[in-house]
């Protein structure tokens, strides 16, 4: 039942602080800018330049093109392309005003997360809010400007998913129609919300313990066509425009089997302690013949199972697992796209898919502290945001630049071909080919080693750089080695990958 899930709402909740909405939003407001202050003047780093309007886009007739031409902006994100373009008329290329909007967008999807959880009757609800707000696994999307995908595609989808919340209880036809709007500009903002009908049919699941044909699936229907339809376009953009084909798409099902269940468990430890954060994780060498390989798939059926078995007890903690997969599901290696050249997992492909997995641990802290005093309880939940503020803080640092940038993914993964070859283009470009050399040299090496094909931008054979529009590895000689697109910040050639 639902009354038994921990969490459920219980009328006197010692850490749902208490307070009207505009000031929680407020207070986290100010939570959110203190702790992404270090990222409030950073430099655009790697890809923000596919992302900020183009010139031949700035136009009103730029507008135009960014809805109706596929292939104008690096990906067909719309509403994504046309904030954008509004931010541009306002700041220019001005990286402050872009830091600004991520933070405030970052600020409201938190506060949409409370509205939600609120809405549902989950305990903990402004805790969860202000975890989400304040958690260091979400400075990808916050302090990287390119990720306004994630910030504004996330408001979108929570807003969509409060309407339809609202509908399920009151069947009004306008709220159904407000949720199916704003679930459409959702996916025009990022087709990762395409798993959105499938959270609402687990939560009415968790909600009624049954799902009705008529009262759960049909309302849904409209909204997993608009996901399909999305979803098919975003991967047919992916593969033919975006450039995600190749040998190291090549991967055989049980391969992606394992590479989806690994980063699973990947992400959720990340969620529970997150050391280690980097811009650019090690690659993994996917293998079926390796036995602790298949550890990760079986760990995550054992644990499905066991939480099956207790669905009667509580369906909560099925729920909230199966809602993140779900959510989660379009970067776990069944769909090809294009950052999988680099590394099978990135912080910011959980961006939406942390909010059921928070929500339910600060439903089980509500719960476990709702018999303690309330001050122990205020000194704990404070702990535990100073922590996570602090932690964001740190790992904003790394957003100031791109060379900062390049050298904090080297700090925690010194063998990314990815950092070697676009710090060492850096330096080429300014002259300083000593430095340059060992990380070019690097890059080649890594790439080799983990049998990247993906071109790389500097010929560290002779500290020349290259240009070139191929995506195609080629190399006749050691370190002959070609680029993609200019590099963010510099006029030096670098590796372009397309964010997700």
């Amino acid at each position: 039942m639902r009354g038994s899930d921990p969490a459920s709402r219980r009328p006197s909740s010692r850490l749902s602080w208490s307070g009207t909405g505009a000031s929680v939003l407020l207070a986290i407001v100010v939570a959110v800018s203190a702790a992404y202050y270090p990222a409030w003047r950073g430099a655009p780093v790697w890809d923000d330049d596919g992302h900020i309007t183009k010139p031949e886009l700035q136009s009103v007739d730029g507008l135009r093109r960014i809805w109706l031409e596929p292939g104008a902006t690096q990906q067909y994100y719309p509403v994504l392309h046309s904030t954008f373009w509004f931010e541009h008329r306002v700041w220019k290329d001005a990286p402050f005003g872009y830091h600004l909007t991520n933070i405030v967008l970052h600020s409201i999807a938190a506060f949409l997360v409370f509205l939600l959880l609120r809405e549902l009757g989950v305990r903990g609800a402004m805790l969860a809010a202000f975890v989400f707000a304040m958690h260091p696994v979400h400075v990808e999307s916050v302090a990287w400007i390119s990720e306004q995908k994630n910030t504004l595609s996330a408001v979108l989808c929570l807003l969509s998913a409060i309407a339809y919340v609202r509908f399920d209880e009151s069947r009004d036809r306008r709220v159904y129609l407000a949720a199916l709007a704003w679930f459409v500009l959702a996916l025009l903002a990022k087709t990762v919300t395409a798993m959105m009908p499938a959270v609402l049919a687990i939560v009415a699941w968790w909600r009624r313990g049954r799902v009705d044909l008529r009262h759960d699936i049909l309302p849904l229907i409209p909204f997993a066509a608009a996901a399909a339809a999305a979803g098919v376009w975003s991967a047919w953009i992916e593969h033919s425009v975006i450039g995600a084909q190749g040998i190291e798409f090549q991967l055989t099902l049980a391969q992606r089997c394992l590479i989806a269940a690994r980063a699973i468990v990947f992400y959720l430890a990340k969620l529970v302690w997150p050391a280690q954060l980097t811009f650019n994780y090690p690659k993994w060498t996917v293998d079926p013949r390796v036995w602790w390989q298949s550890l990760f798939p079986l760990a995550l059926i054992g644990c499905i199972t066991a939480l099956w078995t207790i669905r009667v007890r509580s369906r909560a903690p099925l729920a909230a697992l199966l809602a993140f997969c779900a959510l989660v599901f379009p970067a776990l290696g069944f769909l090809n796209v294009y950052p999988f050249r680099y590394a099978f997992v990135a912080d910011h492909f959980q961006y939406l898919a942390s909010v059921p997995i928070i929500a339910f641990l600060c439903a089980g802290l509500t719960l476990g502290f709702s018999g303690q005093p309330l001050m122990l309880t205020r000194v704990a939940a404070s702990v535990l945001l100073v922590s996570l503020g602090t932690l964001t803080w740190m790992q904003s640092r790394d957003y100031a630049d791109a060379e900062t940038l390049y050298r904090s993914i080297l700090r925690r993964n010194p063998d990314s071909w990815f950092a070697h070859n676009n710090l060492g283009s850096m330096l080429l470009q300014q002259g300083h080919y000593e430095a340059a050399r060992p990380h070019l040299e690097a890059a080649c090496a890594s790439a080799q080693a983990c049998g990247s094909r993906t071109p790389i931008s500097a010929c560290c054979g002779c500290g020349q750089a290259r240009s070139t529009r191929r995506r195609t590895f080629s190399r006749k000689r050691c370190g002959a080695i070609r680029p993609t697109r200019k590099h963010t910040t510099t006029s030096a050639t670098c590796s372009s990958v397309k964010g997700n």
